[in-house]
């Protein structure tokens, strides 16, 4: 009984052991969807990326390089090289037109089909920040730190449409540049902070707004129609209509950090919030913010110095230091730990995300953020997994091997053991009941005896058989019929 129980709870750890194992290795190693999510090995930090409305194509501005991705096909469709300056790019909503501008002066423009510019503009000037819109027919380049030019093109020609020159008295650059949709309006910042507003055909701002407190490298952004302003520099944010340069609001959010290529502030394309990053997410009523909506520590981030919204604003991307994270509504559904040295970008869906390190570029699908690498590394720890399990099965099998054969001979001697006593009892009654009820001569109580060996392999000393089903009939008709001629011959007596 004690040896059962152990046999029991040996065969019971190993399906334990086992089963879970086994759940283990699918649920580590194999996709439950296609891993849409990736990255690319590049070696150098991006400058600045651009994602298409779709999030089809993602366009990277570096060292001396433009690279364009399908990223939903993970493919790098081509590369344009050329010295070893900073490229910024930005990318219309179809992906069909890259524009570009370098540090060396030069703006260029590409289709997706080839690497080679569809024309390029060689200014002379350093250019920082670049603006394509929406549907590709208006570029916007801004120029830094020599005195203020904003170059406007039509994507028709080299040639550009106006050139503003910032006033001999404001002999400064500009740190951002961003435009409408349809390219009716154009918005960019002066590393003062002074902010100028632009139309398509004049090279004059229909206003400018000049901050009487520190304002210094703003961002901006603009809504869809171009009709809202949003700008976020040094601690202040600041909310405009096109209309007047009399912001609706001004809100100091206490630190905020900018960078060429990155990003800190966003606008919804209905342009009725706006988001700002600092130390904290903000969010704010464009036309009526007090305070802010929303105002999120929940980030865990030393600073946070780029975000990316979709369209409606209802997914964030949020670039901090040490991480990367997506979130829903102000809830976080992902983040992965790691140290991004580029601006963040998310399609206008809100679907895919990309971002750079020293040593990769990312491509994010938020509806499965897996990468690969991720899944071939748990795969290995789920093999190792397996492999320990499958270990632990071999080595108790040696103990339930043994323990089998033990009860297996067990069982055999027993059941020997009590066949032997129901044949010794059995063959005493025959014999007793030949010779003394039947009167049987010992020569024919032999004869019977070897028959019933012959005939149904009665137990010896040296020999052990246990009958088959056929035989077990005929033996216990013969045990009866000798029991019947017993139970005769005493009602005879007795009578």
């Amino acid at each position: 009984m004690k040896r059962t129980i152990k046999i029991s709870i040996i065969i019971v750890i190993n399906v334990i052991i086992l089963i879970p194992s086994v759940f283990i290795v699918i649920a580590l190693g194999i996709p439950t969807k296609p891993v849409t999510s990736w990255k690319y090995g590049y070696g150098s930090i991006p400058d600045s990326i651009a994602i298409s409305s779709d999030g089809t194509y993602l366009a990277v501005g570096s060292r001396g390089e433009i690279l364009l991705f399908k990223q939903t096909e993970k493919e790098l469709l081509w590369r344009f090289q050329s010295g070893n300056e900073a490229f910024y790019v930005d990318i219309s909503s179809d992906g069909y037109y890259i524009a570009a501008c370098g540090v060396n002066g030069d703006v260029h423009l590409f289709n997706r089909s080839s690497p080679i510019p569809i024309w390029t503009n060689s200014t002379g000037l350093g250019l920082l920040s670049v603006a394509i819109s929406k549907d590709g027919n208006y570029i916007a380049a801004a120029n830094y730190p020599e005195q203020g030019r904003i170059f406007f093109f039509n994507k028709a020609s080299s040639s550009p449409i106006w050139v503003h020159v910032n006033p001999s008295t404001e002999d400064i650059g500009f740190s951002d540049v961003a435009i409408s949709d349809n390219g009716s309006y154009i918005l960019a910042s002066s590393l003062n902070g002074n902010i100028s507003l632009f139309n398509n055909f004049d090279s004059n701002p229909l206003w400018t707004y000049k901050p009487g407190f520190s304002l210094n490298n703003p961002n901006v952004a603009l809504s869809s129609n171009g009709r809202y302003l949003a700008i976020n520099g040094d601690s202040f944010v600041l909310s405009f209509n096109n209309s007047t340069p009399i912001p609706y609001w001004v809100y100091n959010i206490g630190h905020s950090e900018f960078h060429f290529g990155h990003q800190n502030i966003q606008i919804t394309s209905d342009g009725q919030k706006i988001y700002a990053a600092g130390d904290q997410i903000y969010m704010f009523n464009t036309t009526n913010s007090i305070s802010p909506l929303i105002q999120s520590k929940s980030f865990g981030y030393e600073v946070i110095t780029a975000i990316d919204i979709s369209l409606d604003g209802q997914y964030m991307a949020v670039k901090g230091s040490g991480a990367v994270s997506i979130y829903r509504d102000f809830s976080k559904i992902w983040q992965r730990e790691l140290y991004p040295d580029s601006t963040i970008v998310m399609s206008d869906n809100g679907q895919f995300i990309s971002f750079g390190t020293i040593q990769n570029i990312y491509f994010v699908d938020r509806t499965f953020p897996e990468f690969i690498d991720d899944f071939n590394q748990r795969l290995t720890i789920g093999i190792i997994v397996i492999a320990v399990s499958f270990g632990i099965e071999a080595i108790s099998i040696v103990p339930l091997t043994r323990y089998y054969k033990k009860w297996k001979s067990k069982r055999i001697k027993i059941q020997r053991e009590k066949f032997q006593k129901l044949m010794d009892v059995s063959n005493k009654i025959r014999i007793d009941m030949l010779r003394n009820v039947l009167k049987l001569s010992k020569k024919e109580i032999n004869e019977r005896i070897q028959r019933w060996q012959s005939e149904f392999g009665i137990v010896t000393e040296d020999e052990f058989i246990i009958f088959n089903k056929d035989e077990m009939p005929a033996i216990l008709d013969l045990l009866d019929e000798s029991y019947k001629e017993w139970t005769d011959l005493e009602e005879k007596k007795e009578k």
